[in-house]
């Protein structure tokens, strides 16, 4: 209660007041950039761990841990306030994706940040297309067979998408299967009045950007 007094006049006025416990200081971990990829045998990534606020926890340490083991080294060089995770890949890193959790402690406080680490081969995948046989004859009105090959380069696992060009008037071709990861089998007819003698047929593949070709000599026969 506020009491204001002027001569025989007197007034009052009362005024609330709560006061609250202060909050426990505290702090928080951030990461830039959030996700890093490296390849087997290379030191290639790192990531800024930010301390907030810094200059309050000054006596902070730092531990980290792999929710995967991926056969690789990541240690922690840090200020006052900012830390850098540097990540290295053993060469023969375990492949994959693994979540790296960075812990910072102070006193009874415990607050974490998370990572994602990749390990990867450095090396574009990539795969080639063989036909077995090469040449293939059939008469009009008959047919014949190619098995194409997809040879995976470099870890590829993908499915390629065939197809076929240059066909002789009268000669089809048709894939089974058409989208495949391994072999397909090309069948080629040739109608009773397809044009005859010998052409070369274009096989393509496509796996999202990737684009390969491999050809067959096709000679048709009366």
């Amino acid at each position: 209660m506020i009491t204001g007094v002027s001569g025989g006049l007197t007034q009052t006025v009362t005024i609330s007041l709560t006061v609250n416990a202060s909050s426990a200081p505290n702090f928080s971990l951030t990461a830039s950039p959030t996700a890093i990829a490296i390849a087997q045998g290379n030191i290639g990534a790192s990531t800024t761990i930010t301390l907030v606020p810094g200059k309050r926890f000054c006596r902070l340490s730092f531990c980290v841990s792999f929710a995967l083991a991926q056969r690789c080294e990541l240690r922690l060089e840090r200020g006052r306030d900012v830390g850098g995770a540097y990540a290295h890949g053993e060469q023969h890193s375990n492949l994959g994706t693994s979540t790296v959790t960075i812990t910072g402690t102070s006193g009874s406080l415990v607050n974490s940040v998370s990572v994602i680490l990749t390990v990867n081969t450095g090396v574009a995948t990539d795969y080639t297309l063989s036909a077995s046989p090469s040449s293939v004859s059939i008469k009009q009105g008959s047919s014949g067979t190619s098995t194409i090959a997809v040879s995976p380069l470099n870890g590829f696992s993908g499915n390629v998408n065939l197809s076929a060009s240059v066909l002789p008037s009268g000669v089809t071709g048709s894939f089974s299967p058409s989208t495949t990861g391994r072999t397909s089998t090309l069948k080629l007819t040739a109608s009773s009045s397809a044009i005859t003698g010998t052409f070369t047929v274009t096989i393509h593949g496509t796996s999202g950007s990737l684009s390969h070709t491999t050809t067959i000599t096709l000679t048709v026969l009366r």
